[in-house]
């Protein structure tokens, strides 16, 4: 019975008509959105799709990231991304850890980043307008700005301790990144690397005194930063997290702090620890006292005092 009702040609009216839907459906375009060059991205991307009054456009562009024509390279290229700190907005040649390509994907959380996925507020780009994109930054060739030192942690620290540099354009891995401390290769003692931040052994054979830090990234050279290689003895470089609350536990990390507590005292200004959880050489977790203000922490060994460093209570 169903196959005598159907009727003579039915199929052959189906087919062309299924054809008709789906050539009428909306399709990704690919290869067709132009060539990767800037007068492309500029047009078709940046300012039919970012560059409006309220967003990256006008007199107020947010996070001050202009996207009009004229503007867009010098608010993209080397600058860091508010944020995702360890990641430029456009880093040249390199579009998967370009923190731009991250929020048009709308994957931004996963580096690290927050937010919402761009454009704000409006349709997603296409995969043939990101790929479009990407290939734009992959194929630039502008060098960043050269590396700058702001601070070493601490500014004074024996031979094969580990310090902190914090500063800018950094690169977000160390590739090729070289830092040396009077004139002596460290790079090999990086522990840490990322745009803004370094993590650094203070090489072993250097003896007492002077030793000023330069960082080179691709070539480019940072001024020499003043650094003291001291006696063997106690430091730290960082507390973290360095902002909680009262009864929390936080990491004191550092060199020469023994092996053991022993009578080392770990103080927030001038109030006692008096709950230890860990205690190692380059490592101490305890509990933030009751009565500890933001302040300095510091660490006393053998009655030798470290540097301070700043924690806040929240």
């Amino acid at each position: 019975m169903l196959a005598s009702s159907r009727r003579p040609g039915g199929l052959a009216r189906l087919v062309p008509a299924a054809l008709c839907l789906w050539a009428c459906l909306p399709r990704e375009p690919v290869g067709d959105v132009g060539e990767p060059d800037l007068a492309t991205v500029q047009s078709r991307i940046f300012t039919s799709r970012c560059a409006t009054a309220d967003c990256h456009g006008g007199t107020m562009p947010r996070s001050g990231m202009n996207l009009t024509a004229g503007l867009a390279v010098s608010s993209l290229v080397g600058i860091l991304a508010e944020e995702a700190r360890t990641l430029y907005r456009v880093l040249p040649g390199d579009a998967d850890n370009s923190y731009l390509i991250h929020k048009l994907r709308g994957t931004q959380g996963e580096v690290g980043g927050s937010g919402e996925r761009m454009p704000l507020g409006g349709a997603p780009l296409s995969e043939a307008e990101i790929a479009l994109v990407a290939a734009w930054i992959d194929g630039l060739t502008i060098p960043l700005p050269a590396p700058t030192i702001a601070s070493i942690t601490p500014p004074s620290a024996s031979a094969g301790a580990v310090v902190q540099i914090a500063g800018q354009n950094f690169g977000p891995v160390q590739g090729g990144g070289v830092v040396t401390f009077g004139g002596v290769d460290a790079s090999a003692g990086v522990t840490s690397w990322s745009a803004i931040a370094i993590e650094v052994a203070v090489p072993e054979e250097l003896a007492p005194g002077a030793a000023d830090v330069v960082v080179e990234v691709e070539g480019q050279a940072s001024a020499a930063f003043p650094f003291e290689v001291s006696e063997d003895a106690p430091s730290i470089y960082s507390v973290g997290p360095n902002a909680q609350v009262v009864g929390a536990t936080v990491e004191v990390r550092g060199s020469n702090l023994g092996a053991a507590r022993d009578g080392s005292v770990v103080r927030f200004g001038t109030v006692a620890v008096v709950d230890y959880v860990a205690w190692a050489a380059d490592s101490v977790q305890v509990v933030v006292p009751i009565g500890a203000t933001s302040d300095g922490v510091t660490v006393t060994v053998d009655e030798v005092t470290t540097n301070s460093l700043l924690f806040f209570v929240v």
